[in-house]
């Protein structure tokens, strides 16, 4: 047996006789061999490189691994990040806020209001740097970043929410008014807040921001009310495009029945479905039931004519 160039075996044809003792191992490195594998080092299947995601083995690392590797060792932070990292005087989960964000069934027109003014600080408070001014929105306290998380204004509209994540995720702890959540979305074991909820979040910062900019540059009426409405009327609008998308890629209509599990009866009450489904799904909305006394039928077309489902 020999070695060719890249270290695959080929076989020569000669027969060499010997004892167990003058065998050795030896190390291979996606086919080719390295060598005895007493004196190889590093072994392909026993070590890896430093930030390499998962601590593949040498063997199995690709060029993708080693770029991202690289590309982790050089990468800053933006320096919104340390400011809010100062002003809670914690560590906050970045990487989480960042890859909900990134992978949000909202697009750009539902988060950049929340990512460019409240993530980044960018937006205009007329009561910072030691320049006293009522808030535009309740009139009586310091506009700044202090008291805009628990203005009066919008407390309301931020305990509703509270409330629905709570009663999503069946823990009442979960989530508290607290300057970390209303501002990022961060829960109170530090965790990001997920899914739906998370983009119903910053649909509140907008309709927020947009009302209280109105107010400010052209004196409008603050309507707390509607800013609850409005951001859960975005939200079924964002679901729904997701549902006809999934639809699209399976080829098909998605049927959705009553709601209740599979020969148990419909439910209409919303506390019921919170706890038959809040585990299932991210999020449970309430609404109308409707004024139906009956389940749906379901009806399948079959050339000129139709079968009944249910």
């Amino acid at each position: 047996m020999e070695l060719s160039p890249l270290g695959l075996p080929i076989s020569t044809g000669d027969i060499w006789t010997c004892t167990r003792k003058d065998l050795t191992g030896i190390t291979r490195w996606k086919g080719s061999v390295r060598g005895p594998a007493c004196s190889s080092y590093p072994h392909p299947k026993l070590h890896t490189l430093k930030g390499i995601v998962k601590n593949k083995p040498l063997q199995d690392i690709t060029i993708n691994d080693i770029t991202r590797c690289l590309k982790e060792r050089h990468k800053k932070l933006p320096s919104c990040t340390i400011k809010w990292d100062h002003v809670l005087n914690k560590r906050l989960p970045w990487k989480e806020i960042g890859k909900e964000l990134s992978t949000n069934l909202g697009t750009p027109k539902d988060t950049s209001a929340w990512f460019k003014n409240i993530l980044h600080r960018a937006f205009l408070l007329k009561g910072k740097q030691r320049i006293q001014h009522n808030c535009t929105a309740c009139g009586e306290h310091n506009e700044d970043w202090d008291h805009f998380w628990r203005c009066e204004k919008f407390q309301p509209t931020w305990k509703r929410f509270i409330d629905l994540a709570n009663a999503t995720d069946g823990d009442e702890e979960a989530h508290d008014y607290s300057e970390e959540l209303i501002y990022l979305g961060v829960r109170k074991d530090n965790k990001s807040i997920k899914g739906s909820l998370a983009l119903l979040h910053k649909l509140i910062w907008k309709f927020i921001l947009i009302d209280f900019t109105g107010a400010s540059i052209e004196g409008k009426h603050i309507k707390p009310r509607t800013i609850w409405k409005r951001a859960l009327r975005r939200l079924v609008t964002r679901l729904n495009a997701q549902a006809r998308a999934i639809a699209e890629k399976m080829g098909r209509p998605i049927v959705s029945t009553s709601l209740n599990l599979a020969g148990e009866q419909p439910l209409k009450i919303y506390a019921d479905a919170v706890a038959q489904f809040a585990q299932l799904v991210d999020l449970v909305l309430p609404g109308e039931i409707g004024d139906a006394q009956g389940p749906s039928k379901i009806l399948q077309l079959e050339g000129a004519g139709t079968q009944t489902l249910r």
